[in-house]
């Protein structure tokens, strides 16, 4: 069994495709991506909100006021006659005022529309509040009657905790998805890479019992999707917590970290390693099928739809709420777990059900691969 185990793993590692999804897409793929995409993020904000804008204003009819409020929020005011009916890029933004209504007409569809709307309620918010002062001083009642509470927030959540939540948002979807990838390359090169290469029936031959044989693979395929998963962790926790403000704003808070406990790396490693053998278990069963390697793709490829399907629950509002019954889905459990152990909201119910079905899709999958490998007619059919 080790001699199987370090050939199936030599044979592996000669796959530059395979080394390339478990090292190379999760630990520079990743900080390159939300790097990239944090920098322009924040660049495409900083030079918007600092950007003059230019807005239609009546000729007449703007308090003068409201004008100095408004060319103090940066907006460059352009006198018109009569009302638009369309706005153009360059003056994304209209302001029109009927008695004691305002109108804001802006163009909904451009970033610079958006934000000249943004601009002008602050703008009005700011007039109204100079105006009810005004007519309560005139009345003379203290202003302060507009105050008659102070609203304070604080945040009690730790540093670690909001490094859980902004990492643990995408990390499960994203773990589950790169951790079928990277096997899927595995799995394909020592079954139907074998088959190209005409080795597998000499491996077959030569080994005393084919159970060994597919254990061995199995095994190598869930090594390369463990470690993907740990490169990927690494990966994307360095790329969230240091790269990902822009992406965030201020849900980020400065100096943020992510404090794993010893006991919370063991939960996720107990729940990860039967998760990667069922993983490991129904692409070698699905690959021995394949009688090329676009053949395997092509019965592989439609996997990742069921895997992407189950995984976005996490991400939508209410998908950490649907019940106990969710710990029994694969896919959908494991990435949920994820999730709270990160976010170190756990639920031990949720945790026993998720790995005792991972433990069970594990041992089902596992026994279905190890049956297909015994019958020669699915290994070597025309």
């Amino acid at each position: 069994m080790k001699a199987l185990f370090r050939k199936e793993l030599l044979d592996v590692l000669r796959d530059r495709r395979t080394l390339f999804s478990m090292i190379v897409v999760p630990l520079v793929a990743f900080p390159a991506i939300i790097g990239g995409a944090s920098f322009f993020a924040k660049r495409g904000i900083t030079k918007i909100q600092s950007e003059t804008l230019r807005i239609f204003v009546p000729a007449q009819g703007i308090p003068e006021e409201v004008r100095q409020l408004l060319e103090e929020a940066n907006l460059q005011l352009v006198p018109l006659n009569t009302l638009p009916d369309t706005l153009t890029a360059s003056v994304p933004a209209a302001l029109i005022r009927e008695g004691n209504r305002y109108r804001i007409l802006y163009d909904g569809a451009s970033e610079k529309g958006q934000e000249a709307r943004r601009r002008i309620r602050e703008v009005l918010q700011k007039h109204k509040e100079i105006v009810i002062r005004r007519q309560l001083e005139d009345l003379g009642v203290p202003p302060e009657i507009l105050s008659p509470l102070q609203v304070q927030e604080e945040n009690l959540a730790s540093k670690e905790r909001m490094g859980g939540m902004v990492v643990g948002m995408f990390l499960g979807y994203i773990l589950v998805i790169f951790m079928f990838t990277s096997a899927m390359y595995a799995a394909m090169d020592l079954t139907v890479g074998e088959k190209e290469r005409r080795t597998l029936e000499v491996l077959l031959s030569a080994a005393p019992y084919r159970r060994n044989v597919v254990m061995a693979k199995i095994s190598v395929v869930t090594l390369v999707a463990v470690v993907t998963s740990i490169i990927l962790v690494i990966g994307w926790i360095l790329s969230m917590l240091y790269m990902g403000a822009g992406l965030f704003g201020e849900e980020i808070p400065g100096g943020m970290t992510l404090g794993l406990s010893a006991q919370q790396g063991l939960l996720s490693f107990l729940v990860l390693l039967p998760f990667a053998v069922f993983v490991a278990s129904v692409e070698v069963a699905i690959a021995s099928f394949a009688r090329s390697y676009r053949e395997a793709q092509s019965y592989l490829s439609p996997l990742m739809i069921l895997v992407i399907l189950p995984a976005m629950v996490t991400l939508m509002p209410g998908g950490s709420d649907l019940g106990w019954w969710k710990s029994l889905v694969p896919v959908l459990n494991v990435s949920d777990i994820f999730r709270q152990i990160l976010q170190d909201r756990l639920s031990m119910l949720s945790y026993g059900l998720t790995l005792g079905s991972s433990l069970l899709y594990a041992a089902v999958a596992l026994g279905i691969a190890v049956f297909l490998f015994q019958r020669e007619e699915i290994l070597f059919r025309e």
